[in-house]
């Protein structure tokens, strides 16, 4: 049962990474000319969507194993955890670094 799950998580990550790129394709971006603001916004959708399938992926995969099941999902919660903090922090860092990317988005 969480091995169906997990595919299902993995599988609509993957349909949003392909429908950002889309989204981005189709706007004035077709010319390849991103803004910092477009870089940044496309960077975060496709971080989210492949940290997803990522961590999806490993547990499924470890569940197959011979592994103990609650040694799988603590090791998955702890990918998550770190994989959360990773973009926790790069997104402060642009906040308090003075990045204009982050003060166009807080400020419109």
């Amino acid at each position: 049962m969480h091995q169906d799950l997990l595919q299902a998580l993995a599988g609509v990550a993957v349909t949003l990474a392909g429908f950002s790129g889309v989204v981005f394709a189709l706007g004035s971006r077709a010319e390849g000319k991103l803004s910092a603001l477009e870089k940044s916004g496309l960077f975060h959708l496709l971080l989210t969507s492949f940290g997803v399938v990522i961590i999806s992926l490993l547990i499924k995969t470890l569940l197959n194993s011979s592994m103990d099941e609650t040694i799988v999902w603590r090791i998955g919660c702890a990918a998550l955890g770190i994989f959360t903090m990773m973009g926790a922090s790069r997104a402060l860092m642009g906040e308090f670094g003075g990045s204009t990317v982050y003060a166009q988005f807080s400020h419109g």
